[in-house]
């Protein structure tokens, strides 16, 4: 499992799968296995930069391709180097620009950004579940949803997220749903539950 240790982020029907390593960045979830397998979790800024060090301690070549995927993982993750960057970050960092052939790592953290807040010909189902996870607290079932929006679009944004959770809810199962809209610089966060809305 990379980038996550929990069977509500993975793929369905992952609680009765054979669990061979996890690589991750996060808190350690709720995956169990019999077996003892690899775990290579460590607070760092992203997942890319640990899958960097596993490619160096496998003495295994990076190709041109991995390294554009890990490098754009490490932006993505540290908002071009950022946000909660540490050691192992910027080692990943300057070991993967070279191999990826990037020479403009500013430019291609833009054609990201615009990428992500683009959602040209989704409906709102589709834009709500793009970064939908579910989790449980206690009794507490509650679903949250990430969406991007520029500046220029994220109270409309929110107000169409906010629109669809009050069409989902009841037959959600879930006793809460969230929607997080983020422009990088704030964000918006609405939910439906229990009767309430905010």
């Amino acid at each position: 499992l990379v980038d996550h240790s929990s069977y509500a982020h993975s793929i369905d029907h992952m609680a009765q799968a054979r669990i061979v390593g996890i690589l991750d960045h996060h808190g350690m979830g709720d995956v169990k296995s019999a077996e003892v397998i690899p775990v290579l979790s460590m607070p760092v800024g992203a997942t890319g930069s640990l899958i960097c060090l596993c490619f160096q301690e496998c003495g295994t070549e990076i190709s041109p391709k991995a390294a554009r995927a890990m490098l754009m993982g490490i932006l993505s993750d540290t908002r071009n180097m950022t946000y909660n960057v540490t050691d192992l970050d910027q080692e990943a960092y300057e070991t993967l620009l070279p191999i990826a052939e990037i020479e403009d790592a500013d430019a291609l953290y833009e054609g990201m950004s615009n990428a992500k807040m683009s959602y040209d010909g989704m409906t709102k189902e589709e834009i709500f579940n793009s970064k939908y996870k579910e989790y449980a607290d206690g009794s507490y079932h509650f679903g949250i949803g990430f969406v991007y929006a520029s500046p220029e679009t994220i109270a409309e944004v929110s107000a169409e997220m906010k629109q669809y959770m009050q069409e989902i809810y009841p037959q959600s199962y879930q006793d809460f749903l969230f929607c997080m809209v983020s422009d990088s610089d704030s964000t918006w966060l609405s939910w439906v539950g229990d009767g309430s809305e905010e």
